[in-house]
């Protein structure tokens, strides 16, 4: 299969760089991961080379995820994978979320590497690791619907539509009033002709969201009236 263009291996390396609020705190309070963090996209080859120091004194996943980083600015896409999956082994069984966020940025290295079939595959170890848990019902359906969205989004880019929409309509069955889900599912009801169904997606987000805009854009184009061709004199 085909590589996702640069600009979205790009976009992949500002988030490995900026974990979001309440991420932070798992890896971005060590100096030496805040250092690692920065050379990861100025100078990737030195912050490998301090990973792999760092690494000598201290098997923690946060310098384990600074040496991903380090191979995903080399354009190491393959290496970044492996090393994004050991550091989400070695997270802690109860940080699902920063497991959650670690998935998700493997599965972009894989696609990097142009090997969709491991995004996918990383994707659904976590997926069926969580659906094992015990407890903490909604924060696993939050996180399996993030999930499921990463996994639609990499199936319609292959033109998995069919597979997809199972994804995003589980998603959705396990949050329901999760705006960027329903939009989701929206787009890609636009996509397969379904003006109706797509309406009535983007309809719930304005009922949930009054002022989003990507709803209201959605509408707007799903209601538009097609201009006549003129016929030729």
């Amino acid at each position: 299969m085909p590589r996702l263009p640069q600009s979205y291996t790009i976009a992949f390396s500002i988030t490995l760089l900026v974990p979001t609020h309440g991420l932070a705190a798992g890896f971005v309070q060590s100096p030496a991961y805040i250092e690692c963090s920065k050379l990861s996209t100025t100078s990737p080859s030195t912050a490998l080379a301090k990973a792999d120091e760092w690494l000598k004194i201290d098997d923690s996943y946060s310098a384990h995820h600074c040496r991903a980083m380090a191979l995903f600015g080399m354009q190491r896409f393959t290496d970044a994978a492996d090393a994004l999956e050991l550091v989400r082994d070695k997270i802690p069984e109860n940080d699902l979320t920063l497991q959650t966020y670690v998935t998700k940025q493997a599965a972009t290295a894989w696609e990097s590497a142009g090997r969709s079939a491991a995004a996918l595959t990383t994707i659904g170890q976590q997926l069926t690791a969580m659906g094992k848990r015990k407890g903490a019902n909604a924060l696993v359906s939050k996180l399996s619907s993030d999930l499921l969205v990463a996994r639609a989004q990499i199936r319609i880019h292959y033109g998995q539509r069919d597979e997809a929409m199972r994804d995003l309509d589980h998603a959705v069955s396990l949050t329901p009033i999760n705006t960027d889900v329903l939009l989701a599912r929206a787009d890609l009801f636009q996509q397969l002709g379904d003006t109706a169904l797509a309406t009535n997606d983007a309809q719930a987000v304005l009922t949930l969201d009054p002022k989003n805009e990507k709803a209201k854009a959605l509408i707007a184009k799903l209601t538009a009236t097609p201009t006549p061709e003129k016929a030729i004199p």
